[in-house]
Parts: C-alpha cells; sequence; structure tokens
C-alpha cells in the first residue's frame, strides 16, 4: 500500500514536470510595442517565421489572413498613437482584441509548443508519459496520410509503399 502511494507521488511529479511547458513558449509572440516601427519589424519578422520551416509554419491559411488584419489593425493603431492622438475606448479594446487574437493563434500552433499525454504502452498496464513539440505531431499525421492515401490509391503490393522490396 505505501509502495503504491509512494509511485503515485512520483508519477504526479513527474507529470507536473512534464506538463510544466518550455517558458520561451509562454511569451506571446506579439508583445506590447509602442512604436509603429518596431511593430512593423515585429511583423515581417513573424511573416517569416509563418513560412515552411519557421516556428509558426502551421498556422492555417483562414489563419493567416486573421493575424495579417489583426497586424494591419494594429499598425493603423500604433501609427495613430505616434501622432499625438489618444485612442479612444472603442480603439483600445479593437488593439487588445487584435493582440490576443494574434497571440492565441501563435500559442495554438506553435511548432515549438510541448504536448504531453499519458500512454499505456501496448503490452503493459504501466502508464507512460510521452511528450513531442507541436511540430513532430503534425508531421506526423502528414506522414500518416501521406502514407494512407499513397496505400489506398496503389494498394498495399506496391513495392514504394512496403519499403521498396515488395515485402520479401
Amino acid at each position: 500500500m505505501k509502495t503504491t502511494w509512494m509511485l503515485t507521488i512520483l508519477m504526479l511529479s513527474i507529470s507536473g514536470a512534464a506538463f510544466a511547458g518550455d517558458q520561451a513558449a509562454k511569451e506571446p509572440a506579439v508583445k506590447k510595442i509602442t512604436d509603429p516601427a518596431e511593430f512593423k519589424a515585429l511583423t515581417a519578422s513573424l511573416q517569416t517565421e509563418m513560412q515552411p520551416g519557421g516556428r509558426y509554419a502551421y498556422v492555417k491559411p483562414d489563419e493567416h489572413r486573421r493575424i495579417d488584419a489583426d497586424f494591419q489593425k494594429l499598425q493603423a493603431l500604433l501609427e495613430k498613437q505616434a501622432t499625438g492622438v489618444a485612442l479612444s475606448q472603442s480603439e483600445l479594446a479593437q488593439q487588445y482584441t487584435a493582440q490576443s487574437e494574434a497571440n492565441a493563434l501563435f500559442r495554438q500552433r506553435d511548432g515549438e509548443r510541448q504536448i504531453c499525454e499519458r500512454v499505456e504502452p501496448i503490452g503493459s498496464h504501466v502508464p507512460k508519459i510521452v511528450c513531442q513539440s507541436y511540430a513532430q505531431i503534425q508531421d506526423s499525421r502528414e506522414d500518416t496520410q501521406k502514407f494512407l492515401y499513397k496505400t489506398s490509391k496503389n494498394g498495399v503490393n506496391d513495392p514504394s509503399v512496403r519499403g521498396g522490396n515488395g515485402g520479401h
């Protein structure tokens, strides 16, 4: 009984550490910036990161359009502020909403975000915590979809599907 409690406490402490995540991943992508030129440089950097191979490469096209609209809205509001004109309450709300929406999308599609899950390996009842980055999960999902498409199109006996030797 004592061993069971100690094992439970150990598993909880390990799972807490595994689910803690990286502090850098918690930083917002769209930071609070008041200088329009600095914001423009930040958006250019984030646009680059949304390209294939970038940290935010998994942003979907419709989300990309929403982020672009948020960037334009934020840029216009920052330029207005830079001229010395105070923003109205409505404009401040728009600014907050645009920044929050962009950050939420970046947080969701961050390729470096760690996702941990508790799994029971085949043949065992001892659960294990497995952590992977969002990018690893998406790449695996894409590879699986390509494999399934290839097998449905060419059949399982196709040498390219079975590792090139036809399964012999």
